[in-house]
């Protein structure tokens, strides 16, 4: 029986895909609670979005943001 010798380069990015999925999957697990946040902050962009351009013409954008949310 002949075994085949995997290369050195072979290994190597098999090795480095490996070591990228394992820190994707902790970075998911890890900062999954932030997720929602994002979800939530991107949905009021786009829902303001248009009256906060309005309101920076008209005055100060400072006052208005609050007055928004």
């Amino acid at each position: 029986m002949k075994f085949d010798v995997l290369s050195n380069t072979l290994l190597r990015q098999i090795a480095l895909i490996l070591s990228i999925l394992l820190l994707g999957g902790l970075l998911f697990t890890h900062l999954g609670s932030f997720i929602p946040a994002l979800l939530g902050a991107y949905t009021l962009y786009i829902l303001l979005g248009g009256w906060v351009k309005k309101w920076r013409k008209n005055g100060n954008s400072q006052e208005s943001s609050p007055l928004l949310l």
